[in-house]
Formats: structure tokens, sequence, C-alpha cells
């Protein structure tokens, strides 16, 4: 017992720590705080693991230790006994039932114990017992890891720790191998922990982010991390795509919501307008007032709009029919001039003179409204001898914030040194976002903004990472410092399309929610731009002749151009799409169209792996092969053999072969004398032709898997 007790002291010891941490994050999570039933909890198990040899009699202790541990922290108002086991047991398969029936969104803390407490017993004995540090550590980091993908947490150090420890029990594990390998052990430990603390952790963070940038949007726009969001258990959650009424505070991460909200029925795709916004505070958009007007319909129940300032030429006239799906207020229309038509649903409209959004007054939660369009015709070319006017409207279009600091200002009159028309300096402020390379799009990597800095500032300097809402708000800041009127605009990209006879049906859900500026021409009023990088232009969106085969390079461009400003309305979100097939669906198929693109990297990738593990195991595999095939395999085998440990014993010229096997076996204490018997077996082979025994061939066969495993 003595022996055991030194022998498995230490393991015990950085045993007991590494859970220690790992359980009190667990218990954090659920608003457990308790250090000495935690404390407690996790030295009865390094104890029974460490001290108790004896399989038979280890588990039935492991279990009753288990079950008291789940008892203080969920005694149910009962002593411990089989009575508390009876009522215990019942609650687990309660909670069981409802989790599996979605009411509740998390894994209730009985059913959460009973697994966790598991697989910590199993891990314990796995260190201390069988000193499988390596396994036990992947399954640690594995569980943190998901732990912070679930919560929100930064479990970095936590993480390093464990990994740490492990490293240095192995170390441990291994130190008949002398005290110079501690010494090394020690200072890679230590380079370890300084690499953490002093290396430029945001530097590295960005490295990688940028590097997974894809794969982890096309998870997003799969609908993977909107899934893992809605499990939460008390965390604030992520902003959602989807159109907001609040933009005050704009910035964070943004996760895809695929809820559909209405479909078109049209020839040709465009981008639809909602509203505009043109106060700008330092951290997001507000109207400058609040009015409405209700406007009397014409006949036939009509309501007519047009852009009074627009003087250029329109196109072909088209009739559109919107189905609607969602409880919403709002009427997305297209540029150009439209007679709006209620087919079934609604009655009346309120219509902004401010921002041009048209609210419907009584739409009912399913209502069909139909717009004959006359689109806008106009080419970039009639705009070019234009110069810098101002919109005749109360709104001031040049308003920024008096914190703006100098540095957006410098920053504007850079891009456009070189030019002199108000076209030029747009469509340079719109390039240098989109184009310049100097900024990455990303719904994932977005940054919040700091308290004391302002948005745009923030995307601009520091983080230029970031989505439609950052691209477009820097564009409109950008343009105000020069004096050109712009503002803030927010609606829909043109959705998802399919074929249906003359006409198609486009799609368009929350995931298609956008934001983009417009800026004022004289003569033209106010036309939109695209400051975002891999979006057309809002007047140029035309989806068609698209084929069946190319249907997943059709989601893959869906998925960039799908994006919002902040939360869905809890009223849109109360109707999202519930159904988990439909998400395992989605993540198959962006899994397909994600091998499609980088199948021959992961071929290569395997077939690169599966080159060094045949190279590393090759000497064995040639072994097991003339072990097969050969009629006297000890007279092939043996000169590979004595070849391959010469290359680190010198053999000296003429030196008889059993001499040389026994100081081989002395330099390479491994070989367990199974040298020394091969080179008989091999000497008395030469001078006879029957076929080895069989246990003789298994002993060259273990000799070479010992060669094979040794890195000299």
């Amino acid at each position: 017992m003595i022996q055991r007790i030194q022998q498995k002291s230490l393991p015990m010891l950085f045993s007991l720590l590494t859970f220690l941490l790992v359980f009190s994050q667990f218990l954090e999570i659920y608003q457990i705080t308790h250090p000495v039933k935690n404390l407690a909890s996790i030295a009865a198990l390094c104890l029974i693991a460490g001290l108790i040899p004896y399989r038979l009699l280890k588990l039935p202790v492991f279990v009753l230790t288990a079950a008291r541990i789940i008892y203080a922290f969920v005694p149910l108002n009962q002593d411990f006994s089989l009575g508390w086991f009876s009522l215990f047991t019942a609650t687990v398969q309660d909670r069981i039932a409802m989790f599996l029936n979605g009411e509740v969104a998390f894994i209730p803390i009985e059913l959460a114990l009973v697994v966790v407490i598991s697989l910590i017993t199993l891990l314990i004995e796995l260190q201390i017992e069988y000193s499988r540090f390596l396994l036990s550590t992947v399954i640690n980091v594995g569980y943190l890891l998901l732990m912070a993908t679930y919560n929100d947490l930064d479990l970095s150090w936590t993480i390093v720790f464990v990994i740490c420890n492990a490293l240095f029990l192995r170390l441990l594990s291994r130190k008949k191998k002398g005290d110079r390998l501690m010494l090394y052990g020690g200072v890679l430990l230590l380079l370890l922990f300084s690499g953490a603390l002093y290396l430029p952790r945001q530097y590295a963070e960005d490295k990688l982010l940028e590097v997974s940038a894809d794969v982890r949007t096309k998870l997003n726009q799969a609908g993977f991390y909107h899934y893992f969001e809605r499990q939460k258990s008390g965390i604030q959650p992520f902003s959602r795509t989807g159109f907001s009424e609040n933009d005050d505070s704009l910035g964070g991460p943004l996760l895809d919501d695929h809820q559909i909200l209405f479909e078109a029925q049209q020839r040709t795709g465009h981008y639809w307008r909602v509203e505009s916004k043109g106060h700008y505070t330092g951290k997001g958009w507000i109207n400058s007032s609040s009015y409405t007007a209700s406007v009397e319909l014409q006949e036939n129940r009509t309501l007519y709009l047009s852009e009074n300032n627009y003087q250029g030429d329109f196109g072909e006239q088209e009739l559109i029919t919107l189905d609607f799906q969602y409880p919403g207020e709002y009427l997305p229309v297209p540029y150009g001039n439209l007679a709006i038509q209620n087919v079934s649903g609604a009655s009346d409209f309120h219509v902004s003179s401010e921002n041009g959004r048209i609210d419907y007054a009584d739409r009912q939660s399913r209502s069909q409204t139909e717009i004959q369009w006359l689109p806008w015709d106009y080419e970039l070319s009639d705009l070019a001898e234009l110069t810098v006017s101002q919109p005749n409207e109360e709104v001031d279009y040049l308003q920024l914030p008096g914190t703006l600091s100098e540095a957006v200002k410098e920053l504007a009159l850079e891009i456009t040194d070189d030019e002199e028309t108000l076209l030029e300096q747009v469509t340079a402020v719109e390039s240098y976002l989109k184009l310049s390379g100097t900024f990455r799009y990303s719904k994932m990597d977005a940054h919040l903004t700091p308290d004391d800095q302002d948005y745009v500032e923030h995307f601009l300097f520091d983080s230029q990472v970031g989505y439609c809402d950052n691209f477009s708000s820097s564009m409109v800041v950008l343009l105000r410092t020069l004096g050109i009127p712009a503002r803030w605009v927010k609606g829909f990209t043109p959705g998802s399309v399919a074929n249906e006879g003359e006409n198609q049906i486009y799609t368009v859900r929350n995931s298609d929610a956008h934001s983009w500026v417009e800026v004022f021409f004289e003569g033209f009023g106010w036309l939109p731009f695209e400051p975002t990088p891999t979006f057309s232009q809002p007047l140029n969106q035309e989806v068609e002749d698209i084929p069946e085969e190319t249907e997943a390079s059709l989601e893959s461009e869906e998925e960039t151009q799908t994006t919002s400003n902040s939360e869905a309305t809890e009223e849109v979100t109360t109707t999202e799409e519930n159904s988990t097939d439909s998400f395992f669906r989605d993540l198959w198929n962006s899994m397909q169209g994600f091998m499609r693109n980088h199948g021959s990297k992961i071929g290569f990738l395997m077939l690169l792996v599966t080159g060094i593990l045949f190279w590393r195991w090759s000497f064995y595999l040639a072994i097991l092969f003339l072990l097969k095939t050969s009629k006297q395999p000890i007279v092939t085998i043996y000169p590979l053999l004595l070849k391959k440990i010469e290359k680190q014993v010198p053999r000296p010229e003429n030196q008889p072969l059993s001499q040389y096997a026994e100081e081989a076996e002395r330099a390479l204490p491994f070989l367990s004398n199974e040298f020394i018997v091969v080179t008989k077996v091999y000497e008395k082979g030469l001078y006879s032709q029957s076929r080895i025994k069989k246990n003789r061939e298994d002993l060259m066969k273990s000799l070479a898997l010992k060669l094979s495993k040794w890195k000299p």
C-alpha cells in the first residue's frame, strides 16, 4: 500500500487540481457555488482511484461515492437513502422527457450532474490508474470548449492550465528517462505559460479567425450557431439577422435566422427598401422625428408613390405580388414609381415623409399586396456632371456627432484627394470600403464597440471587420464629413429565387436583411450605393437563368448576401422555423457545398496523412508481408532487423552476430532479450532448410513492432 501511495500521490494531486477546476466551471454555469462540496467531491474520487487497487471493489465504491456527491447538490429534501435514490431516478426521467419535448431549452441540473460526475469519475480513473493523460486531456479540453460554446465563457486560461497539468504528469511518468528530460520539460512548461501571458494574443486570434472565416461563415449560414444559441441558459443572446426597429446601438456578432418573411412573384430581382435613418448618434442610427401620416387611398383603393426629384428614364413596368407570412407592419418596396394595392389582409397605409417608410394600418399575419412597379433606369454616366446640392427637406443629412474625431474627416479627404466631381468622390469612398482589401466581411467576427469609442471610428481604424451595418454607416459618415448629403438605408436583398413559369418566386428571409447608402443627386433624388464587399448595386440585382446544378453555388452566394443590423423583433422570432430537421438539412447542404469547394484540399490532406502514417509503419508492414510470403522468413527478415538496429548501435567489422546481439540488448533495453533469441534462430536457420516455429515468427513480429515504435 505504501508503495502504491508513493506511486500514485503526484497523479492524484494533479488530477485533483485539474478536475477541481473543471467541476467548478460546471457548477458556475448552473450558478452553484460551494467550494467545500466541490473540493470534497473531487478529492474523494481521486483517493478512490489512487488507493484502491482492486477493480471489483473500486467499481461499487465509485458508484456509491458518485451518488453521495450528487445528493450533496440535489438532496430533494430527503435523507441519503434508497428513498432519495428512487425519487432522484424518477426526477431525472421526468427532466429527460421535458428536455426532449422542448419544454426546457437547457439540460436540467439533475441530468447534467449525472453525466458530468460519471465523466469525471471515468477520466480520473484513466489518469491515475492507467496513466492515459493524453486521452483524458483531449476529453477535458473538448468538454471545456463545449461549455464555452454554449455559454459564451472565456475558458482559455482553464484550458491552458489543464494542458500544462497533463504535460507535467506525462513528464513525471517518464522520469526514469533521466533528470535532463525533467529539466527540458520544466523549461517547456515555463515557455508555454510565458507565451500564454506575454505573446500578442489579439494578433494570433485575428489570424486564426481570418483563416477560419470561410468555414465559420458557412456554418452560420446553415444555422449552426443559431441552433446552439437557442439552447443557451441564462445568457444574453447574440443579435440575429432580421429587420429591427431599434438601431441606436449597432455592433457585435450576428447569427443567421432563416425565418421566411414574404414571397414575391416578379420577373427580376432587386433590393427591397423599408426605411432610411438620418441621425447618427456615434453608436447607431435614429430618426430625427417619429412623424407619420395616414395617406388617402385614391381610385380602386390604390396608393401612388414616386420620387418627386427623379427626372431620369424608366424601365418596363412590372407587376409584383407579395405574399406575407410574418406579423410585421412595414411594407418593403423597390426603387421606382409605385402603385400599391392590397388584395387581402389589410386596408390602409401609413407613410412617413421623413424616411419613406410604408406601414400597414391594420395588416393581418398573412396578407397579399400587389405593386405596379415602374423601375428607374439610369446610368452612372448620367450623374457625371452633377455637383453637390442639398435636398429641400427638414432633416439635416450632414449631421454628425460632436465627438467624431478629425481622423475620420482626414481619411475621407485622403480617399477623395484626386477626385473632382460628386460622383467620383462617392464612388471613391464606396470602392475604398468595398474593394481596397483593408476591411474584411464577417458576421461572426464583428466587434462590439467599446463604450468610449465611436462605432464608425472603431470599425475604420481598429477592428476593420464587420458586416453591412459597419460598411454602410462608415460610408454615410465619410461622405457627410465631405459635405455630401447621405443617409443610412435598411431593407432586404432580393432573396433566393425559384423558377415558376414566366415570373419567378423570390423567397425573402430574416437572413436577407441588409443595409446600404443613399446619396442625394440633384435631378435624380436619393440614389442607392452599396459599399459592402460581395454585394451588388441595389438597382442591378437580377437573378435569372440559374441552372439546377448551380443551386449549391446560389446558396453560397445567398450566404454572402444575408445580414442585418440587430436582433429580430420578438414577434418575428416567435414564428421562426422550429424544425430541427430543417437545421440538419441546411447543415448537410452546407457541408456538401463545402466539400465541393474544398474536397480536393481535404483529399490531399488525407493522402498526406495516410502517406505519413504508412511511412511511419512501413518497416513493420514489410516484416508482416515477408512473414506471410517468404518460405524461409528468418533468412529474409533478420538482415532487415539487423540493419535497423545498426543505425543506432554500430557493429564493428567481423564481430560475431551473437556478441553484437548482446551489445545491442545492453544499449537498447526495450528489445527485452528478443534480438538475442532471433539472432540464434537466424544462425541456426542458415544451416537448416526447415521452417521456423510459429512462436519464433511471433517473436520477429514483436521485435519489428518495437523497432517501428522506437523513436531514437
